[in-house]
């Protein structure tokens, strides 16, 4: 018996219909250009609990950046993606269903250098 199942695909191949006790999103928001439709994709696929691992930029409001491969270098040059403040990331996932939205913000300066910014971490649950 498989206690354990595993998924690493594109989040719109994933069936709709399958929940997963948890997701990992790391690494993904800020390369969106409609992040509200992959938080609600998310939601679809949490049964239990979601994390989410993004850039997020510093501002007290709810707003969208456009990235810049020169302000943010994770951002490639032919890329057209939003960059979410916190705020307006853990607005994105209430909008999409989640009822418990704890956020951390993550402090490593080790990557400080090659972005501006911070990492903010979610842990959501419906």
């Amino acid at each position: 018996m498989q206690r354990i199942d595993f998924a690493h695909t594109d989040i719109f191949d994933l069936d709709d219909n399958k929940g997963y006790d948890l997701v990992l999103c790391l690494g993904l928001m800020y390369h969106l250009t409609d992040p509200v439709t992959v938080a609600k994709k998310l939601y679809k696929l949490t049964n239990n609990l979601l994390v989410v691992d993004s850039t997020t930029i510093v501002s007290p409001e709810k707003y969208l950046e456009i990235g810049d491969h020169e302000k943010h270098p994770s951002i490639s040059k032919t890329e057209f993606a939003f960059i979410p403040s916190k705020s307006a990331l853990i607005e994105i996932f209430r909008h999409a269903g989640f009822s418990k939205i704890d956020h951390y913000r993550c402090e490593d300066e080790t990557v400080k250098p090659y972005y501006t910014g911070t990492r903010t971490l979610l842990l959501l649950e419906k």
